[in-house]
């Protein structure tokens, strides 16, 4: 039994909390002794008045006196305390000032970004500047055209249209390819031509409809050379080299090659001090074609030293300039012509150029600039010699089809381009070719550089011939002597002094050209 006086303990009224679990390193647990008999821990020591602000406030951490030897050890008990209280700094405390490091990086990576904007607008304004600046333009289109491997072109002159390639990857041996349509004497041809250095091979692909007769229509896609290792036949006519001649397209108002350095510095050196290609800046025109912004320049060249130019640029390709010559008299048919060149500000590569000579406008487009692709050679046999006969046949048959006018128009022309040529040969020589001259190919091709054996020829005569007088479909020459009452011979002791060039008109009229 307890003692009585129990019941009057003040802790006889207490629950008895000494079964209840209590937390233990993490975990719960019901100690066998009693809650009360383990000491709670004192209480913390007030803190010190705060000096400084301090970095961390530590509280002691209570300890747990042993148990009774009578109770097994208990494991410490440690109540945790979350809350800090963090004094206020002493009266009169200022932290330190913060540094403006932040600050000042901050300004000078705007001032950085301002720099790299006013400079990328300069270079800009400077891009756009020398983009349009006509003279810019114009001179990197040159150097351009002198780093040039190949290209495409596509003339239009009147009926007749050109369609041509040019590989000038070899600057010793360019390469021509050619579709065209040429008008002779008043009939159309379609002719495609291919020609290197040294050789060219052309057929006909469309005859016109008057070549009804076996023979012409035997010559339809028939290839045959007209110039091998570089020896041109003298019979042989000018709208069939030059579609297999790669003189005829490398000789022009503008040259292209791919020339090496110091022969394109020549030629740059050349063009700025002769001032070949003459224009106004404030006269070149902006205008929008494909929707590519054009420039547009009007320029009346300085012909002569053009045609140097010319011939110092096919010298490099190994073109001596007798080669040349009937290249060379193509270009001359526009010496008095204005010239319209259409430059891409974008690529400083020539569009288009226009050659207007009075009421004429050849148009050339150019494109494929260092793409061209070009083809295989064509194989053949046939040499001109055995095509020059039924060739000239064709022609004949083809033209009786023309009206009367037409074939008037196309004799006078003949004896009009005949007159220039004996005038440039008399102002060399100072006397006239004799008639057995005139009636030698082999003669003409020596002595009358680039001159065109069709000339000689009456659009509806199947031969190459003239008469000492005047006669139907045939060209009549006559010479003069110095020396009265004689026949000359065009030699220093009898030159000729005078000409005379007849032929008949289809209403059988005589039409003539004299000298001078």
């Amino acid at each position: 039994m307890q003692p009585e006086d129990r019941l009057n303990r003040p802790e006889s009224n207490r629950p008895d909390y000494s079964r209840r679990p209590v937390m233990i390193d993490g975990g719960y647990s019901r100690p066998s002794a009693r809650i009360s008999e383990v000491r709670r821990p004192a209480p913390a020591a007030p803190l010190p008045p705060p000096v400084t602000p301090p970095a961390q406030i530590s509280q002691p951490t209570p300890t747990v006196p042993p148990p009774p030897s009578s109770a097994p050890p208990q494991p410490t008990i440690t109540e945790p305390n979350n809350h800090v209280d963090i004094p206020a700094p002493p009266h009169g405390f200022k932290p330190p000032a913060r540094k403006p490091k932040r600050r000042l990086l901050k300004i000078l990576g705007i001032a950085m970004l301002l720099i790299i904007l006013i400079g990328s607008l300069v270079a800009i304004f400077i891009w756009q500047s020398n983009l349009n600046n006509p003279d810019k333009v114009f001179g990197r289109f040159l150097k351009k055209n002198f780093e040039t491997t190949g290209l495409k072109k596509y003339t239009t002159n009147g009926k007749d249209t050109q369609d041509l390639g040019l590989d000038l990857n070899s600057l010793k041996n360019p390469i021509v390819y050619d579709k065209e349509k040429i008008t002779v004497n008043g009939s159309q041809y379609k002719i495609v031509g291919y020609g290197s250095a040294s050789r060219g091979i052309v057929s006909y692909v469309e005859l016109p409809a008057a070549a009804k007769s076996p023979q012409s229509k035997a010559l339809l896609n028939a290839q045959t050379i007209v110039r091998d290792n570089r020896n041109l036949p003298a019979t042989a006519p000018e709208f069939l080299v030059q579609a297999s001649d790669p003189r005829y397209a490398i000789i022009g108002p503008v040259i292209f090659g791919n020339f090496s350095q110091n022969i394109s510095k020549d030629l740059l050196k050349s063009i700025k001090s002769a001032n070949i290609y003459k224009y106004n800046s404030k006269e070149v025109k902006s205008q929008k074609i494909n929707g590519k912004k054009i420039l547009v320049y009007s320029i009346k060249p300085n012909f002569s030293e053009l045609v140097i130019l010319n011939q110092y640029a096919a010298s490099t390709m190994g073109f001596p300039p007798l080669e040349l010559t009937g290249a060379v008299n193509q270009l001359n048919q526009y010496k008095n012509a204005t010239f319209r060149f259409y430059i891409a500000t974008g690529t400083d590569r020539l569009a288009k150029l226009e050659i207007i000579d009075g009421n004429r406008i050849v148009t050339t487009t150019y494109s494929d600039y260092n793409k061209a692709q070009t083809p295989i050679e064509p194989q053949t046999k046939v040499m001109w010699q055995n095509y020059f006969t039924p060739n000239n046949q064709m022609l004949a048959e083809s033209a009786a089809s023309q009206p009367a006018k037409v074939l008037d128009e196309a004799r006078k022309a003949h004896l009009a381009t005949i007159k220039s040529y004996l005038k440039t040969y008399y102002g060399q020589i100072g006397s006239y070719p004799a008639l057995a001259q005139m009636n030698n190919p082999v003669w003409i091709s020596t002595n009358l550089f680039g001159f065109d054996p069709e000339l000689l020829r009456d659009p509806l005569s199947p031969g190459i011939m003239l008469s000492d007088s005047p006669k139907a479909n045939v060209l009549a020459y006559s010479t003069v002597a110095e020396t009265p009452n004689k026949t000359c011979d065009n030699t220093p002791a009898n030159g000729c002094a005078h000409y005379k060039l007849t032929v008949t008109l289809s209403n059988g009229q005589q039409y003539s050209v004299t000298d001078p």
